[in-house]
């Protein structure tokens, strides 16, 4: 049997689908929750919800993953967008740049990829003599058409067949990283809906480029 792969369009129709049938069985399951007196039942009841919201959570990043994802794309200034999620990650900016461009991206998708990144970056980069991990230098630089982002870490050097699987579902996560999520290739997918570019290099870490905003 020859291998069967469904396009972009197809698995938005099938992650649709997924999402109705979840809706159905979410809604009326917080309806028996509203209603049951029983401690024990309600315990059970809440977990099953709680698989719920995770199984909506995935359906909305295999989205992502074929560049479907749903957004609600502004025009923000770079550092307003950046600057909150470079302190609370204790990001090391070189230069203390600032950046005076903007760019149109959904802003709750952008930085929830861009902490899959640093996440990545963090997990993957080498210990000092001490021990401990340093945190990961970002670099933004702006021609007439893009902003440029490089993400980098410490001593991560990627073999060439790791280097073309990065982006592909579940490799980085489960293969590299140990964690169960689709990986990088949610970003991938949101970068290239957003008209983007990601790219891995081993001497500047991933290279992000994002078209600037038309005002």
């Amino acid at each position: 049997m020859k291998d069967k792969f469904f396009s972009s369009d197809e698995i938005g129709l099938l992650v649709h689908s997924y999402n109705n049938y979840l809706s159905g069985i979410m809604g009326y399951s917080e309806l028996a929750l509203l209603e049951c007196e029983d401690e024990d039942v309600k315990a059970r009841i809440e977990s099953g919800l709680i698989s719920g919201r995770e199984a909506v959570d995935f359906g909305l990043q295999l989205l992502s993953c074929v560049s479907r994802a749903k957004t609600q794309s502004k025009i923000y200034s770079v550092n307003q967008l950046l600057r909150p999620f470079i302190q609370s990650n204790d990001l090391v900016l070189d230069d203390k740049q600032t950046v005076p461009a903007k760019i149109k991206v959904d802003s709750t998708w952008f930085l929830k990829c861009l902490q899959m990144l640093v996440n990545f970056v963090t997990k993957m980069q080498s210990k000092d003599a001490n021990g401990k991990t340093n945190f990961p230098h970002l670099i933004l630089t702006v021609d007439k058409q893009s902003l440029v982002m490089q993400l980098t870490g410490e001593g991560i050097q990627l073999l060439p067949e790791q280097e073309k699987l990065l982006f592909q579902p579940f490799y980085s996560s489960r293969h590299l990283t140990g964690d169960k999520s689709l990986g990088l290739a949610v970003v991938e997918g949101f970068i290239l809906q957003m008209s983007g570019s990601i790219e891995w290099h081993n001497e500047q870490g991933f290279e992000i480029t994002l078209p600037l905003a038309e005002e």
